[in-house]
Protein backbone atom coordinates (compact mmCIF):
# COMPACT_ATOMS: atom_id res chain seq x y z
CA UNK A 1 0.00 0.00 0.00
CA UNK A 2 1.38 3.28 -0.76
CA UNK A 3 1.85 6.39 1.02
CA UNK A 4 -0.89 8.74 -0.68
CA UNK A 5 -3.23 5.86 -0.07
CA UNK A 6 -2.77 5.81 3.61
CA UNK A 7 -3.81 9.76 4.11
CA UNK A 8 -6.74 9.35 2.91
CA UNK A 9 -9.28 9.99 5.61
CA UNK A 10 -12.72 8.39 5.85
CA UNK A 11 -15.86 10.21 7.44
CA UNK A 12 -17.99 7.23 8.76
CA UNK A 13 -21.30 8.24 10.63
CA UNK A 14 -21.84 6.24 13.60
CA UNK A 15 -25.38 4.65 14.86
CA UNK A 16 -26.37 2.80 17.83
CA UNK A 17 -29.19 1.02 19.22
CA UNK A 18 -27.60 0.96 22.76
CA UNK A 19 -26.66 4.03 23.52
CA UNK A 20 -28.56 7.34 22.65
CA UNK A 21 -26.62 9.61 19.55
CA UNK A 22 -26.96 12.30 18.12
CA UNK A 23 -28.04 11.79 14.39
CA UNK A 24 -25.35 13.99 13.38
CA UNK A 25 -22.36 11.87 15.20
CA UNK A 26 -19.96 10.50 13.39
CA UNK A 27 -15.93 9.78 13.52
CA UNK A 28 -13.09 10.66 10.91
CA UNK A 29 -10.36 7.66 10.63
CA UNK A 30 -7.95 6.84 7.73
CA UNK A 31 -8.63 4.12 5.40
CA UNK A 32 -5.43 2.12 6.04
CA UNK A 33 -6.65 1.65 9.67
CA UNK A 34 -8.31 -1.05 11.20
CA UNK A 35 -12.11 -1.01 12.91
CA UNK A 36 -10.05 -1.27 16.31
CA UNK A 37 -8.74 2.21 15.66
CA UNK A 38 -12.09 3.25 14.64
CA UNK A 39 -13.96 2.01 18.53
CA UNK A 40 -11.00 4.05 19.85
CA UNK A 41 -12.32 7.48 18.13
CA UNK A 42 -16.08 6.43 18.97
CA UNK A 43 -15.02 6.11 22.41
CA UNK A 44 -12.74 9.37 22.52
CA UNK A 45 -15.40 11.18 20.75
CA UNK A 46 -18.91 9.87 22.20
CA UNK A 47 -20.42 11.57 24.86
CA UNK A 48 -21.14 8.70 27.31
CA UNK A 49 -17.91 7.07 25.98
CA UNK A 50 -19.00 3.37 25.94
CA UNK A 51 -15.80 1.44 26.29
CA UNK A 52 -14.34 -0.15 23.32
CA UNK A 53 -13.72 -3.28 24.24
CA UNK A 54 -17.23 -3.87 24.56
CA UNK A 55 -18.02 -2.40 21.39
CA UNK A 56 -19.57 -4.78 18.23
CA UNK A 57 -19.21 -2.93 14.99
CA UNK A 58 -22.06 -3.90 12.86
CA UNK A 59 -22.03 -2.84 8.85
CA UNK A 60 -24.60 -3.98 6.57
CA UNK A 61 -25.86 -6.30 8.68
CA UNK A 62 -22.40 -8.26 9.62
CA UNK A 63 -20.10 -7.89 12.23
CA UNK A 64 -16.46 -6.32 11.55
CA UNK A 65 -13.63 -7.67 13.46
CA UNK A 66 -11.14 -5.53 14.94
CA UNK A 67 -8.15 -6.18 12.35
CA UNK A 68 -10.38 -5.72 9.43
CA UNK A 69 -9.95 -2.92 7.30
CA UNK A 70 -11.56 0.74 6.82
CA UNK A 71 -11.01 0.42 3.24
CA UNK A 72 -12.79 -2.78 2.69
CA UNK A 73 -16.13 -1.35 3.31
CA UNK A 74 -15.54 1.04 0.00
CA UNK A 75 -14.34 -1.91 -2.12
CA UNK A 76 -17.90 -1.99 -3.01
CA UNK A 77 -18.93 0.28 -5.74
CA UNK A 78 -22.02 1.66 -4.30
CA UNK A 79 -20.21 2.28 -0.89
CA UNK A 80 -17.59 4.28 -2.89
CA UNK A 81 -19.85 6.10 -5.10
CA UNK A 82 -21.66 6.91 -1.97
CA UNK A 83 -18.82 8.61 -0.01
CA UNK A 84 -19.83 8.77 3.69
CA UNK A 85 -20.88 5.55 5.24
CA UNK A 86 -23.16 4.94 8.42
CA UNK A 87 -22.03 2.09 10.64
CA UNK A 88 -23.87 0.96 13.81
CA UNK A 89 -22.54 -0.14 17.30
CA UNK A 90 -23.64 -2.47 19.96
CA UNK A 91 -22.38 -2.79 23.39
CA UNK A 92 -22.15 -6.27 25.06
CA UNK A 93 -22.75 -5.11 28.72
CA UNK A 94 -24.72 -2.19 29.55
CA UNK A 95 -23.28 1.37 30.30
CA UNK A 96 -22.86 2.84 33.82
CA UNK A 97 -25.96 4.95 33.80
CA UNK A 98 -28.69 1.97 32.68
CA UNK A 99 -26.48 -0.51 35.25
CA UNK A 100 -27.31 1.68 37.84
CA UNK A 101 -31.17 1.55 36.77
CA UNK A 102 -31.30 -1.88 36.42
CA UNK A 103 -29.72 -2.49 39.86
CA UNK A 104 -32.17 -0.56 41.47
CA UNK A 105 -35.15 -2.89 39.58
CA UNK A 106 -33.18 -5.21 40.81
CA UNK A 107 -33.21 -4.36 44.33
CA UNK A 108 -36.80 -3.52 44.29
CA UNK A 109 -37.74 -7.13 43.28
CA UNK A 110 -35.11 -8.55 45.66
CA UNK A 111 -37.36 -6.48 48.04
CA UNK A 112 -40.80 -7.85 47.47
CA UNK A 113 -39.37 -11.74 47.16
CA UNK A 114 -38.16 -11.03 50.69
CA UNK A 115 -41.53 -9.68 52.18
CA UNK A 116 -43.34 -12.66 50.19
CA UNK A 117 -40.92 -15.03 51.98
CA UNK A 118 -41.53 -13.43 54.99
CA UNK A 119 -45.18 -13.47 54.65
CA UNK A 120 -44.25 -17.14 53.95
CA UNK A 121 -42.35 -17.85 57.10
CA UNK A 122 -45.36 -16.07 59.71
CA UNK A 123 -48.07 -19.06 58.28
CA UNK A 124 -50.03 -15.74 56.83
CA UNK A 125 -50.38 -17.03 52.85
CA UNK A 126 -51.50 -14.04 50.66
CA UNK A 127 -53.67 -14.66 47.52
CA UNK A 128 -51.74 -15.04 44.41
CA UNK A 129 -52.00 -12.23 41.72
CA UNK A 130 -54.48 -12.38 39.22
CA UNK A 131 -53.73 -14.94 36.55
CA UNK A 132 -52.99 -13.01 33.21
CA UNK A 133 -55.53 -13.60 30.69
CA UNK A 134 -54.52 -15.65 27.30
CA UNK A 135 -53.82 -13.67 23.76
CA UNK A 136 -56.97 -13.14 21.88
CA UNK A 137 -56.86 -12.74 18.35
CA UNK A 138 -59.54 -10.11 17.23
CA UNK A 139 -60.67 -9.51 13.97
CA UNK A 140 -59.83 -6.29 11.60
CA UNK A 141 -61.59 -4.02 12.53
CA UNK A 142 -64.07 -3.89 9.94
CA UNK A 143 -67.11 -5.50 9.70
CA UNK A 144 -67.04 -6.44 5.91
CA UNK A 145 -64.75 -9.24 5.11
CA UNK A 146 -63.88 -10.94 1.78
CA UNK A 147 -64.40 -14.37 1.72
CA UNK A 148 -63.56 -16.93 -0.84
CA UNK A 149 -66.53 -19.14 -1.97
CA UNK A 150 -65.13 -21.75 -4.54
CA UNK A 151 -62.53 -19.53 -5.52
CA UNK A 152 -64.62 -16.56 -5.78
CA UNK A 153 -64.45 -13.19 -3.27
CA UNK A 154 -67.62 -12.25 -1.56
CA UNK A 155 -67.36 -9.50 0.39
CA UNK A 156 -70.32 -10.23 3.31
CA UNK A 157 -70.99 -8.52 6.83
CA UNK A 158 -69.22 -10.78 9.67
CA UNK A 159 -71.75 -10.60 13.21
CA UNK A 160 -70.38 -8.42 16.25
CA UNK A 161 -69.43 -10.57 18.27
CA UNK A 162 -67.47 -8.69 21.87
CA UNK A 163 -64.26 -10.33 22.09
CA UNK A 164 -63.09 -7.22 24.39
CA UNK A 165 -65.14 -7.79 27.00
CA UNK A 166 -63.08 -11.35 27.37
CA UNK A 167 -60.20 -9.63 26.96
CA UNK A 168 -60.53 -7.27 30.16
CA UNK A 169 -62.52 -9.45 32.64
CA UNK A 170 -59.98 -10.30 34.87
CA UNK A 171 -60.01 -14.25 36.03
CA UNK A 172 -60.44 -15.42 39.80
CA UNK A 173 -57.70 -16.94 40.96
CA UNK A 174 -59.78 -20.42 41.95
CA UNK A 175 -60.83 -20.72 38.59
CA UNK A 176 -58.89 -23.79 36.97
CA UNK A 177 -57.12 -22.99 33.68
CA UNK A 178 -59.28 -25.41 31.66
CA UNK A 179 -61.90 -22.13 32.12
CA UNK A 180 -59.92 -19.81 29.39
CA UNK A 181 -59.67 -23.31 27.23
CA UNK A 182 -63.67 -23.21 27.35
CA UNK A 183 -63.50 -19.85 26.13
CA UNK A 184 -61.35 -20.03 23.64
CA UNK A 185 -63.25 -23.07 22.23
CA UNK A 186 -66.53 -21.01 22.69
CA UNK A 187 -65.17 -18.25 20.57
CA UNK A 188 -63.59 -20.55 17.87
CA UNK A 189 -67.41 -22.45 17.67
CA UNK A 190 -69.11 -18.51 17.31
CA UNK A 191 -66.70 -17.48 14.59
CA UNK A 192 -67.11 -20.98 12.45
CA UNK A 193 -71.00 -21.24 13.16
CA UNK A 194 -70.92 -17.37 11.83
CA UNK A 195 -68.71 -18.87 9.00
CA UNK A 196 -71.41 -21.26 8.08
CA UNK A 197 -73.97 -18.56 8.11
CA UNK A 198 -71.95 -16.46 5.80
CA UNK A 199 -71.31 -19.35 3.56
CA UNK A 200 -74.38 -20.38 3.53
CA UNK A 201 -75.82 -17.13 2.72
CA UNK A 202 -73.06 -16.96 0.12
CA UNK A 203 -74.59 -20.06 -1.67
CA UNK A 204 -77.97 -19.35 -1.76
CA UNK A 205 -76.86 -16.14 -3.90
CA UNK A 206 -75.42 -18.01 -6.41
CA UNK A 207 -78.60 -20.22 -6.67
CA UNK A 208 -80.76 -17.54 -7.31
CA UNK A 209 -78.12 -15.98 -9.82
CA UNK A 210 -77.96 -19.76 -11.27
CA UNK A 211 -82.03 -19.69 -11.73
CA UNK A 212 -82.10 -16.13 -13.39
CA UNK A 213 -79.63 -17.38 -15.82
CA UNK A 214 -81.87 -20.19 -16.66
CA UNK A 215 -84.56 -17.99 -16.96
CA UNK A 216 -83.23 -15.51 -19.15
CA UNK A 217 -83.03 -17.57 -22.36
CA UNK A 218 -86.73 -18.26 -21.85
CA UNK A 219 -87.84 -15.01 -21.85
CA UNK A 220 -89.49 -13.86 -25.02
CA UNK A 221 -87.56 -11.46 -27.09
CA UNK A 222 -88.18 -7.80 -27.11
CA UNK A 223 -90.73 -7.18 -30.42
CA UNK A 224 -89.04 -4.76 -33.09
CA UNK A 225 -90.48 -1.57 -33.32
CA UNK A 226 -93.86 -1.65 -35.53
CA UNK A 227 -92.79 1.13 -38.75
CA UNK A 228 -94.98 3.66 -39.35
CA UNK A 229 -98.00 3.01 -41.52
CA UNK A 230 -97.88 4.86 -44.66
CA UNK A 231 -100.59 7.57 -44.75
CA UNK A 232 -103.84 6.54 -47.14
CA UNK A 233 -103.98 9.98 -48.64
CA UNK A 234 -99.85 9.58 -49.46
CA UNK A 235 -100.04 6.98 -51.07
CA UNK A 236 -103.22 7.43 -53.30
CA UNK A 237 -101.30 10.43 -54.29
CA UNK A 238 -98.59 8.54 -55.09
CA UNK A 239 -100.95 6.08 -57.29
CA UNK A 240 -102.49 8.64 -59.01
CA UNK A 241 -99.65 10.61 -59.86
CA UNK A 242 -97.94 7.64 -61.04
CA UNK A 243 -100.77 6.50 -63.55
CA UNK A 244 -101.55 9.88 -65.04
CA UNK A 245 -97.68 10.35 -65.94
CA UNK A 246 -97.53 6.60 -67.47
CA UNK A 247 -101.00 7.44 -69.65
CA UNK A 248 -99.67 10.96 -70.82
CA UNK A 249 -96.30 9.80 -71.66
CA UNK A 250 -97.75 7.03 -74.11
CA UNK A 251 -99.46 9.36 -75.81
CA UNK A 252 -97.47 12.24 -75.82
CA UNK A 253 -95.00 9.41 -78.02
CA UNK A 254 -97.62 8.38 -80.19
CA UNK A 255 -98.26 12.42 -81.02
CA UNK A 256 -94.70 12.87 -81.42
CA UNK A 257 -94.83 10.00 -83.81
CA UNK A 258 -98.03 11.02 -85.66
CA UNK A 259 -96.92 14.62 -86.45
CA UNK A 260 -93.50 13.46 -87.26
CA UNK A 261 -94.91 11.12 -89.71
CA UNK A 262 -97.63 13.76 -91.26
CA UNK A 263 -97.62 14.36 -94.81
CA UNK A 264 -98.24 18.13 -94.78
CA UNK A 265 -96.98 20.11 -92.27
CA UNK A 266 -97.36 23.92 -91.23
CA UNK A 267 -95.78 26.65 -89.26
CA UNK A 268 -98.53 26.47 -86.57
CA UNK A 269 -97.71 22.37 -86.37
CA UNK A 270 -93.58 23.13 -86.19
CA UNK A 271 -94.76 25.33 -83.11
CA UNK A 272 -96.67 23.23 -81.39
CA UNK A 273 -94.27 20.24 -81.67
CA UNK A 274 -91.40 22.50 -80.99
CA UNK A 275 -93.20 23.83 -77.44
CA UNK A 276 -94.08 19.77 -76.79
CA UNK A 277 -90.25 18.75 -77.11
CA UNK A 278 -89.52 21.45 -74.42
CA UNK A 279 -92.05 20.65 -72.39
CA UNK A 280 -90.81 16.92 -72.31
CA UNK A 281 -87.25 18.24 -71.70
CA UNK A 282 -88.49 20.57 -69.03
CA UNK A 283 -90.27 17.47 -67.28
CA UNK A 284 -87.64 15.21 -67.46
CA UNK A 285 -85.00 17.70 -65.98
CA UNK A 286 -83.24 17.07 -62.53
CA UNK A 287 -85.21 20.74 -61.27
CA UNK A 288 -88.56 19.22 -62.09
CA UNK A 289 -87.94 15.88 -60.28
CA UNK A 290 -86.60 18.08 -57.32
CA UNK A 291 -89.50 20.12 -57.34
CA UNK A 292 -92.01 16.21 -57.27
CA UNK A 293 -89.69 14.74 -54.29
CA UNK A 294 -90.40 18.61 -52.56
CA UNK A 295 -94.09 18.16 -53.12
CA UNK A 296 -94.07 15.17 -52.05
CA UNK A 297 -92.44 15.82 -48.57
CA UNK A 298 -94.96 18.20 -47.55
CA UNK A 299 -95.87 17.71 -44.05
CA UNK A 300 -99.22 15.96 -44.48
CA UNK A 301 -101.97 17.29 -41.45
CA UNK A 302 -102.30 14.84 -38.42
CA UNK A 303 -104.87 12.56 -38.33
CA UNK A 304 -107.98 13.00 -35.95
CA UNK A 305 -108.08 9.61 -33.95
CA UNK A 306 -110.52 7.82 -34.66
CA UNK A 307 -112.46 4.67 -33.47
CA UNK A 308 -111.62 1.21 -33.85
CA UNK A 309 -113.85 0.22 -36.15
CA UNK A 310 -113.61 3.71 -38.50
CA UNK A 311 -109.93 2.35 -38.95
CA UNK A 312 -110.45 -1.11 -40.05
CA UNK A 313 -112.93 0.01 -42.22
CA UNK A 314 -110.95 2.77 -43.98
CA UNK A 315 -108.37 0.15 -44.38
CA UNK A 316 -110.41 -2.31 -46.28
CA UNK A 317 -111.53 0.35 -48.38
CA UNK A 318 -108.03 1.26 -49.23
CA UNK A 319 -107.29 -2.76 -49.69
CA UNK A 320 -110.09 -2.88 -51.84
CA UNK A 321 -108.88 0.56 -54.05
CA UNK A 322 -105.45 0.02 -54.26
CA UNK A 323 -105.09 -2.61 -57.13
CA UNK A 324 -101.55 -3.29 -59.55
CA UNK A 325 -101.16 -0.38 -62.05
CA UNK A 326 -101.52 -1.66 -65.52
CA UNK A 327 -98.22 -2.09 -67.99
CA UNK A 328 -98.25 -1.41 -71.11
CA UNK A 329 -96.60 -4.28 -72.72
CA UNK A 330 -93.78 -3.87 -75.73
CA UNK A 331 -96.66 -5.46 -78.56
CA UNK A 332 -99.45 -3.09 -77.39
CA UNK A 333 -97.11 -0.30 -77.64
CA UNK A 334 -95.96 -1.49 -81.09
CA UNK A 335 -99.78 -2.10 -82.00
CA UNK A 336 -100.78 1.59 -81.05
CA UNK A 337 -97.22 2.54 -83.18
CA UNK A 338 -98.62 0.48 -85.97
CA UNK A 339 -101.69 2.31 -86.18
CA UNK A 340 -101.00 6.07 -85.57
CA UNK A 341 -98.23 4.74 -88.65
CA UNK A 342 -100.98 3.81 -90.85
CA UNK A 343 -103.72 6.92 -89.76
CA UNK A 344 -100.74 9.61 -90.87
CA UNK A 345 -100.53 7.62 -93.99
CA UNK A 346 -104.32 8.23 -95.27
CA UNK A 347 -104.23 11.82 -97.19
CA UNK A 348 -106.08 14.81 -95.87
CA UNK A 349 -106.50 18.28 -97.19
CA UNK A 350 -103.70 20.30 -96.72
CA UNK A 351 -103.73 23.38 -94.87
CA UNK A 352 -104.56 26.79 -96.33
CA UNK A 353 -104.71 30.15 -95.40
CA UNK A 354 -108.51 31.45 -95.41
CA UNK A 355 -108.97 34.45 -98.36
CA UNK A 356 -109.09 37.84 -97.20
CA UNK A 357 -112.47 38.26 -98.53
CA UNK A 358 -113.81 35.31 -96.35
Amino acid sequence: MDSGETEVVAELRVRSPSVATRDDFSVRVQRSGRIADVKAAIERAHEAAPPARDMRIIWKGRILDDDARVASIYEDARAAAAGIQTLHFVLSTLPPSMQQGAKSIAGSSSTSNSHVSDAHARGRPEAPPAARPPPVVTPLGSRFQYVLVDGVPHLVEWPEVDLQQHHHQAEPADRPRSSSSSSSSGRVRAFEEAYARVVARCEAIEQRLEQARARAPEAPAPAPAAAPAPQPAAMLRGAVLGAVWSFGWLMLRVAMAVLLLAHDASLERIFVLTFVIAAVAVARSAWARRQIRLFDRQPQPQPQPRHQHEEEEEQHQEQQQQQPLREYTALEKACALAVALVTSLVPSEPFHLPDADE
